[in-house]
């Protein structure tokens, strides 16, 4: 999808001649669709969600009456470049969209995304406009309907990802066979989600790295986990020389979460002559899983 906003346009005015260089647009890659996720995937509040013919429909339910919300059951998290994609027809009254700022299990603050919004105008809302604090590690989105008796709106888009500033394109893939990975105390099955990693019975944890060796050390990887269960994810990076032989293994000091990880490749010690990098998960617990879905290299 093509946001179209022109990172440059620039005219250059020569003697004989009038250039003009056509703008290059930025990138938008949606990474959370909370309209296709469906209405079993939120929670209600002051108000109740259901599927419509266009997306989803969100109505007042409120004793009180006149406002009432529901939020996304999952936790979204604060990403490079993060960037909202909104479209919402208000049938009565207004809507408002709200993010719930957390440091680990934690609320320490409220933004708001949109406020009393009663067109259905399409609205792009980056995270950097919201000034979002550096303690936030993770966000909870509530949709609100407000200022009406049984107040109702249609969602048509809403989705949550990452701009791309002009032609830059990210690197994607996703892990659906267990080709390129090496287990070590652990087994891998196919699923609709993605590659399930378990753990086996042989010692209380074990590991999978994927050898398709990565190059780039200066952007953010983003890693997608469909389901975590029973563990406690750790990920380090194995790094190599040129020449392909084993340097050191880098510690990212991060836990992996069911949903998007973000591992910022621009802040990690890195050692001199690292040219190369594996992600190496290590998993706990021999009841403990993990289902591997994609990646995202960012520039």
């Amino acid at each position: 999808m093509k946001i179209p906003t022109p990172s440059l346009t620039r005219l250059l005015l020569a003697p004989a001649a009038l250039f003009l260089l056509t703008a290059q647009a930025d990138t938008f890659v949606p990474l959370v669709d909370m309209v296709s996720a469906g209405s079993d995937n939120w929670s209600w509040g002051g108000a109740r969600i259901k599927e419509s013919n266009k997306g989803l429909e969100v109505k007042e339910n409120n004793r009180d009456g006149g406002y009432g919300d529901v939020y996304f059951s999952n936790r979204l998290p604060i990403l490079p470049h993060g960037q909202f994609e909104v479209k919402a027809n208000p049938k009565s009254g207004a809507y408002t969209l709200q993010l719930m700022g957390f440091q680990g299990k934690e609320g320490i603050a409220n933004y708001d995304l949109l406020k009393g919004e009663d067109t259905d105008e399409t609205h792009s809302v980056s995270l950097a406009d919201l000034k979002i604090s550096s303690h936030v590690d993770s966000m909870l989105l509530k949709f609100w309907v407000v200022d009406a008796e049984k107040a109702s709106t249609e969602i048509e888009v809403l989705q949550y990802g990452i701009l791309i500033p002009g032609d830059d394109a990210p690197e994607r893939g996703s892990w659906k066979t267990a080709e390129g990975w090496q287990t070590d105390n652990t087994s891998m099955a196919p699923t609709e989600l993605g590659m399930k990693v378990t753990v086996g019975e042989e010692k209380n944890h074990g590991s999978v790295v994927w050898t398709n060796a990565l190059t780039q050390r200066d952007g953010q990887w983003l890693l997608y986990l469909p389901e975590v269960t029973n563990t406690t994810l750790k990920l380090t990076l194995p790094t190599f020389q040129k020449d392909g032989s084993y340097l050191e293994s880098v510690n990212t000091d991060l836990s992996l979460k069911a949903g998007w990880n973000v591992v910022d490749l621009s802040q990690l010690a890195w050692p001199e002559g690292a040219a190369s990098f594996q992600p190496k998960i290590w998993i706990e617990n021999t009841e403990g899983s993990v289902t591997l879905g994609e990646w995202i290299l960012i520039p």
